[in-house]
């Protein structure tokens, strides 16, 4: 009975381990999957249990915990098929990696050999360095902030091309063979070449496991390329808006023209008050922007430092505030998204009478659970203004993304909250 429950609380520490890696190493909110892992770890290490008091081999058994294991992902963690394969691909291909490569290590040098380290009490041992040795290295990663965030998020867009598709379930049943055949070759006393063969499944593993590196820094540079496009729009936007209002401001000046020629100084006083032509100094000096912004990081910097160009421009005060609970950083996505939004209002803010100042609010809060975005302003939007407007087509892009959208137009208050995977 103790060496029963001896195995299953090493066995739960294992599954631990094992379920916890993929999670950290793909940047999910790990405090929102620990209970999910825990629950994960007891049911399969019971059923685990189970099936070693059975005479199946241990092919059979691990084949079966790997298909049972992605039944349970896909269940708790609610996730798509493709991301079931891959955290249980990364989870169990890597801890197995390590315990091959542990077990090499034990059997060069003791006198032990591989069916030694399967079933006898040097197994604990054995199975106890592995998985502290997992979580040491789910702890670095953690601290370190080294996350494979492209490749998740791409593993959680609803449409895949086919070519990812193909590649994520090759790599993920080669992991799945190479884990068995490594099993099997342990087992099996008449293989003549089963150290070489062994060493053979721990290349191959790591190889495979590779393969999501690669595809994580592919996934990067495509990223960059594109945020890199993007600001060279958004910097040809600016552009365009100031040969627009040059061409506005001649208009102004012809008009000026006119009034200096009857010479009437009220006149051309009351226009240059009517359209706010004057230089507001106070306007200059408030340095509300990015006031209290204390934590921002390199990507939402670049795209406010713009929309604080487009908003002077345009002669609007953009009020930016920020409160951070976490470091998690905001996507490109939702850059993109927030660009068309805030440029939106801006040009409804531009298009507004003169009679009174134009701000722009725009909030970011960074908690446990997830960021928030709040944008208010005095603005009212006209139901014939917003037939015409891409805010609505953004917002439901949020909520396809399980943002959580709440939208006032009369006057102008937005919020989006977009919860951590």
């Amino acid at each position: 009975m103790n060496h029963l429950l001896v195995f299953y609380l090493v066995s739960v520490v294992e599954w631990i381990a094992l379920l916890s890696f993929p999670i950290i190493l793909l940047g999910y909110h790990y405090q929102k999957y620990i209970k999910r892992i825990t629950l994960i770890a007891l049911i399969i290490s019971l059923f685990s249990l189970l099936l070693r008091l059975t005479s199946l081999h241990l092919f059979v058994i691990i084949a079966s915990q790997i298909i049972i294991l992605i039944f349970l992902k896909k269940l708790f963690y609610k996730s798509n098929y493709l991301e079931s394969l891959v955290l249980t691909g990364i989870g169990y291909g890597f801890y197995v990696f390590l315990h091959l490569l542990i077990a090499e290590v034990i059997i060069s040098l003791s006198s032990y050999n591989y069916f030694e380290l399967l079933f006898s009490n040097i197994k604990y041992f054995h199975q106890s360095i592995t998985a502290l040795l997992v979580l040491t290295i789910c702890y670095l990663v953690h601290k370190n902030h080294y996350h494979l965030l492209e490749f998740r998020d791409n593993l959680k867009a609803q449409k895949h091309e086919k070519q990812f598709k193909t590649i994520i379930i090759t790599i993920s049943l080669l992991t799945f063979i190479f884990i068995c055949l490594a099993a099997f070759t342990m087992l099996n006393d008449e293989l003549n070449f089963r150290y070489p063969f062994v060493l053979s499944c721990i290349i191959v593993l790591f190889i495979i496991l590779s393969i999501y590196l690669i595809l994580h820094t592919q996934f990067q540079r495509k990223r960059l390329l594109e945020a890199k496009k993007f600001y060279l729009d958004q910097e040809q936007q600016v552009a365009t808006i100031v040969e627009k209002l040059k061409k506005d401001y001649i208009g102004h000046f012809q008009a000026l023209l006119k009034l200096c020629e009857r010479n009437s100084a009220q006149l051309i006083k009351d226009y240059v008050e009517k359209r706010r032509l004057h230089i507001d100094s106070s306007f200059l000096s408030k340095g509300s922007f990015l006031a209290n912004v204390e934590s921002v990081d390199e990507l939402l910097y670049a795209f406010l430092v713009n929309k604080r160009k487009l908003a002077d421009l345009l002669g609007i005060t953009l009020i930016v505030t920020a409160d951070s609970q976490c470091d998690v950083p905001v996507s490109f996505k939702q850059i993109r998204y927030l660009s068309t939004i805030i440029d939106e209002l801006l040009f409804l803010h531009y298009q507004a009478s003169n009679d009174k100042e134009k701000e722009l609010h725009f909030q970011i809060q960074k908690l446990e659970e997830g960021i928030r975005f709040q944008i208010v302003s005095d603005l009212i939007v006209s139901e014939e203004q917003s037939a015409s407007l891409k805010l609505f087509d953004v917002m439901f892009q949020f909520e396809k993304d399980n943002a959580t959208v709440q939208s006032v137009l009369s006057p102008v208050q937005l919020s989006i909250f977009c919860p951590l995977y």
